[in-house]
């Protein structure tokens, strides 16, 4: 997801309680899953009927993992435990079925979006205050949600960075365009348009897209056309309903225009003060 603006961080993710490699925060005395990140010493016993609920991508693996004999996910250096390939070293095999902690369940993904996926799955267990969570948290999550195939966490994600004040707006448009969430598009596009183009970063161009990046730059100058002849030339009256002299209320604007907002708008440095412009 590239950058994002905020002064929030997540907490550190990869924690092992003291002494072990079970997970600091996703470690349940009474998990009935191991699952362990490729790559990865932290290993996370979980509850697998709660996992199961969210993703089929869960429940698909465990199935086919209880379908073979699971060897020990990996062999410690110094344990005396031989790998497959006859060395001593730390090495990762075949997945485990999950049952105990020496066949876990290796999956794939970050420890940073693994962790705060199993936060939103598991949050109610390991005291979560997800609604504190910075806009940087979700984006982490949303790094795997996609991977493991799990519509109501992403529902729970779009939710709370709906609301993020911390959230770039470049991001912002980069999230509404890949997951189609129209109502993202004018909250993204209305930031990037209060950001002058020569300040946007190389990463919030790449986010939005060069086609986005053109239609931002197309209306920007739109805008500044629109400005520059309201400076000149007052623009056309509009009445509602309500208007009960239209003459009047025609003649009335371009007066007090030629008189007062277009030298405000050509001349600021001649004003007064503000009173001078009404």
């Amino acid at each position: 997801m590239s950058q994002v603006i905020s002064t929030l961080t997540p907490r550190t993710p990869g924690l092992c309680k003291p002494g072990t490699d079970h997970s600091l925060y996703f470690s349940f005395p009474d998990g009935s899953l191991w699952v362990q990140l490729k790559g990865s010493r932290v290993k996370s016993c979980i509850y697998a009927h709660k996992l199961t609920t969210v993703t089929d991508f869960f429940n698909n693996l465990i199935n086919m993992a209880k379908d073979k004999d699971a060897e020990p996910a990996f062999t410690q250096q110094g344990d005396g435990a031989e790998s497959q390939s006859g060395t001593s070293s730390s090495i990762f095999q075949s997945s485990g079925n999950g049952q105990t902690e020496h066949a876990p369940l290796l999956i794939q993904g970050s420890e940073a979006g693994f962790e705060a996926f199993l936060e939103c799955v598991f949050g109610e267990y390991a005291h979560s205050t997800l609604y504190r969570q910075p806009a940087i948290f979700w984006l982490q999550a949303l790094q795997v949600i996609d991977l493991y195939d799990a519509p109501p966490i992403l529902n729970i994600a779009n939710h709370h960075l709906s609301a993020a004040r911390d959230l770039d707006p470049a991001i912002r448009l980069h999230l509404a365009m890949h997951y189609h969430l129209d109502e993202w598009v004018d909250a993204g596009f209305r930031g990037l348009l209060q950001i002058p183009l020569a300040d946007l970063t190389q990463a919030q161009i790449t986010n939005i897209g060069f086609s986005a990046y053109i239609i931002l730059a197309e209306v920007k100058a739109k805008i500044t056309e629109h400005r520059t002849l309201c400076a000149l030339a007052c623009p056309p009256v509009i009445h509602n309903d309500g208007c009960r002299d239209h003459v009047g209320c025609s003649q009335a604007p371009p007066s007090s225009f030629s008189c007062y907002s277009s030298p405000a708008c050509c001349h600021r440095e001649d004003l007064s003060g503000d009173r001078a412009f009404f």
